[in-house]
């Protein structure tokens, strides 16, 4: 009766394996892999599963795919196993006291005991080197020493190089197709002796416990890899069915980390293939995004989301299910974040509520006009520098509603109000109705003057808009002065352009837009 063994013997569960039963199923295609036993033969063989359950069994005997097994050897209990566990030919502490056993009981009665004992063969064999000097290791008086069995019976010292290391559960993915080429954190990962680091080109090797982390002569080369999912980081739900090779239902769990550049322009759906992407959002009108639900696309699936159209894009989850506790989410021109599932609802990161839109630098102009998107309830004006060529001639706003084809103009079609010093010191206030928003009251040519403002509900048709702002600068025949202005349209309308002009003369300088969602 011999312990059989086989190099690379390893496969999965094909079907499952309760803990009374005594015949497992392996992978077809690895069935050749593994030792057929005969005439009371026998190989270890070990059942390890996700969940860090192992169990140790016999295999008598071997038909094809199916193993016939003595169930909970070597200390360990008969266990339910399902389909996928991985099923190996390993040496263990067993199969090693029968080798050694064999040698006691085969070896030792051809000795001549007045000159040898079974300690001093034995120290002879595991100091045979490669080139067979001294006693021959392969036999002795003819008898195979090839299964070498129980050290019990044995007295003395074992050289530790000679023992076999066993892998611990910790795996080192390098990112290096060479053991030379570990990274400095990849070689930090190398903790002690057992360690199994799996280079890109295929390979598995295991530390021997010193030497370079390096250097291929530290670690003894396992071959293709087989690594064992339970023991990897973020691991995916299926274990490979074969070395090298991803179940198709986890591949788009990768695909989260891959490189991609997605335009949705009208109604659709973001779905798992928009997982890592940036998605930019486009088009001529407004439209819903619609999201599959979050138990679909899971936990942990992502997008980064970028509106760059002059248009309002809703997204909208699913049934019941919410993004940041609403169930719908406005994404106005310059807004964008991360999108992020939790299984359940949504979730976005960084999503800006104010935005940059589009500046304007002038020279000599008689007038800047700019756009005002959808989506924003407030937009806020920043004037820099800005120079008039004529005394007297005051900086002024109109709006539009057909994006600047017209501007609002007639008598009496904007309340405006002002405050500022006047030229003796005191207040000067000044009210009524105009065909335009004061913005800088009688400014004087040439000196520049800064300030800010907020347009209020220019994108709301059912409100009037309204300007409210402060400047600073020179006055005409006047002091160097401040000014609070403000002014408001007559009718509720919907304004989608505004329109900064002096009186007379020309301009020149820089404005700056932003526009703030609530």
């Amino acid at each position: 009766m011999s312990v059989l063994f086989a190099n690379n013997a390893t496969s999965l569960l094909a079907s499952t394996f309760g803990s009374g039963a005594t015949t497992l199923t392996i992978n077809g295609a690895d069935a050749s892999k593994f030792p057929t036993p005969t005439g009371g033969d026998w190989f270890p063989v070990t059942i390890l599963d996700s969940g860090g359950n192992v169990e140790i069994l016999r295999c008598t005997a071997r038909s094809g795919a199916n193993l016939t097994v003595t169930r909970a050897q070597e200390g360990t209990s008969a266990q339910n196993f399902s389909i996928g566990a991985r099923v190996d030919c390993r040496l263990t502490a067993g199969a090693l006291t029968a080798i050694i056993a064999l040698i006691v009981s085969s070896v030792a009665p051809k000795l001549d005991s007045s000159a040898y004992n079974a300690p001093d063969v034995f120290a002879k064999v595991l100091s045979q080197d490669a080139n067979d000097s001294g006693l021959n290791a392969t036999t002795i008086n003819g008898v195979n020493l090839a299964g070498l069995r129980d050290a019990s019976q044995l007295t003395g010292t074992i050289d530790p190089a000679r023992i076999p290391v066993i892998a611990t559960q910790k795996q080192v993915i390098s990112a290096s197709a060479t053991i030379a080429g570990l990274s400095a954190p990849e070689q930090a990962d190398v903790t002690g002796p057992g360690v199994v680091v799996t280079t890109t080109d295929g390979k598995r090797w295991l530390y021997k416990g010193s030497g370079s982390k390096i250097t291929e002569a530290s670690y003894i080369e396992l071959g293709d890899v087989t690594p064992e999912w339970a023991a990897i980081q973020n691991k995916m739900d299926a274990t490979p069915a074969a070395a090298g090779l991803m179940p198709a239902a986890d591949k788009t769990k990768l695909d989260r980390w891959g490189a991609g550049v997605v335009t949705i322009s009208t109604a659709s759906t973001l779905d798992a293939s928009h997982a890592g992407k940036l998605i930019v959002l486009s088009g001529a009108v407004d439209f819903d995004l619609a999201i599959t639900a979050a138990t679909t696309l899971k936990n942990g699936w992502t997008c980064f989301l970028k509106a760059t159209s002059s248009i309002v894009v809703t997204l909208d989850p699913n049934g019941v299910e919410t993004i940041d506790g609403s169930t719908t989410l406005p994404l106005a021109k310059g807004q964008e974040c991360w999108l992020e599932c939790d299984g359940t609802n949504f979730y976005t990161i960084g999503l800006n509520r104010t935005v940059r839109l589009d500046p304007a630098t002038f020279a000599g102009a008689s007038s800047s006009a700019f756009a005002l998107p959808p989506g924003f309830a407030v937009f806020q004006f920043t004037l820099l520098n800005i120079v008039t060529t004529v005394n007297d001639a005051e900086l002024a706003a109109r709006v539009s509603t057909d994006g600047g084809s017209t501007w609002v103009s007639g008598a009496n079609t904007y309340d405006r109000a002002d405050l500022s010093p006047n030229v003796a010191g005191s207040v000067h206030s000044s009210a009524g109705t105009l065909d335009r928003i004061p913005i800088w009251v009688r400014p004087e040519a040439g000196r520049p003057f800064n300030g800010n403002g907020h347009l209020f509900s220019a994108r709301n048709a059912a409100a009037r808009t309204v300007w409210r702002g402060a400047s600073v600068g020179k006055r005409y025949t006047q002091n160097y002065a401040t000014q609070e202005h403000g002014g408001e349209r007559l009718v509720a309308e919907d304004n989608n352009a505004v329109q900064f002009f002096p009186t007379a003369g020309a301009m020149s300088g820089t404005i700056l837009i932003h526009g703030i969602v609530p």
